[in-house]
């Protein structure tokens, strides 16, 4: 899609008016992973760098995932009711609606005009006063890294690394479909300017706690799988969850485990919530899970989207299904 409708602004624009703030607050989306932090913490410390106050914000009251603590900046991430200053900028980042901005939406109801987004995830209404939206970006942290030579700062080691690691995680560490020539051309320069891949591996892939085993063995226990092997549906319930030990951030990774299973084409994770379900899915191939995810009011990447169903988890999953064997049956008949 690329530049959406609801963009108002370029990249050279909405540099400038950062420039004009002299406090700035950035909030990312609830649950924050690895695109979401690097991008906030990327833009932290360019902000930063030409001499401007900058708060990073989390929207909800829970720790940013621990694999992440690595970044520069990390420490200082910062839930947002505990920060009582008015800021006069607030950009939002990663996020597109205030909905996913959980109790910071509040926060920037109180800087206006000057509020911003930055963001690649499609939306059909504004948020801000200023917003420029690239869903053919791989990353969040892809198009900080095209803002910073209109911001005029620096391209240090340190921001080479935040913005990597959310270029990494978006792409799936360059397995996905959203891996394409820009998204390896903006990572070789950032190689170039200090990240070490590896580091980024080892963090973020590789630290692993038990209790994501527990939970990966009870997602493997509730697979289903469907549609002569091309869907496969996972879920957990809210005391399951419980039961494991698990973070969301532990969470947020088992989908994968169904996307790896041979065979599969579309695949779904259910998350069950006290009076809702949280549905994730994923693609191999040429589907659309945007439209999947929009069928339920969710939204999200083609490769890539989630939704929220107000039903109770066996009628999520039944309905999931549906959709799902709807979208092969589709793409079949296209093909």
């Amino acid at each position: 899609m690329g530049i959406t409708p609801q963009t108002n602004t370029t990249l050279k624009e909405l540099a400038n008016a950062l420039l004009e703030c002299d406090y700035i607050q950035i909030c990312g989306h609830t649950s924050p992973d690895g695109d979401c932090i690097g991008s906030q913490l990327a833009m932290k410390l360019a902000l930063e760098s030409l001499g401007k106050k900058v708060d990073v914000l989390l929207a909800l009251k829970e720790p940013a995932p621990k694999s992440f603590d690595f970044l520069k900046g990390f420490d200082d991430l910062t839930y947002a009711g505990h920060v009582k200053q008015t800021a006069d900028g607030f950009l939002m980042i990663d996020t597109p609606n205030n909905k996913r901005m959980g109790y910071a939406a509040s926060k920037k109801k109180d800087v206006t005009p000057k509020t911003f987004t930055l963001d690649h995830h499609a939306e059909r209404e504004r948020a801000t006063q200023l917003t420029y939206t690239d869903t053919s970006a791989a990353s969040t942290t892809l198009l900080v890294w095209e803002l910073l030579d209109y911001l005029g700062a620096k391209k240090t080691a340190d921001i080479a690394f935040c913005c990597y690691a959310g270029l990494a995680t978006d792409t799936g560490n360059f397995q996905y479909q959203n891996a394409d020539t820009r998204a390896f051309k903006a990572a070789t320069e950032m190689v170039q300017l200090g990240a070490v891949p590896h580091i980024v591996s080892e963090n973020v892939y590789m630290r692993k706690s038990l209790a994501s085993y527990v939970l990966q063995n009870k997602v493997i226990q509730n697979m289903e799988i469907f549609a002569d092997g091309a869907g496969a549906i996972s879920t957990i319930t809210h005391e399951e969850f419980k039961e494991t030990g698990a973070t969301k951030a532990d969470y947020d990774s088992m989908i994968n485990v169904l996307r790896s299973l041979d065979g599969t084409k579309i695949v779904a994770m259910a998350r069950e919530e006290k009076t809702f379900v949280k549905v994730s899915f994923r693609a191999l191939g040429d589907y659309d899970m945007r439209k999947v995810a929009g069928h339920f009011g969710g939204g999200g990447h083609k490769g890539a989207a989630g939704a929220v169903i107000e039903e109770p988890l066996e009628i999520v999953v039944d309905l999931v299904k549906q959709e799902i064997e709807r979208a092969l049956n589709e793409e079949d008949a296209v093909d």
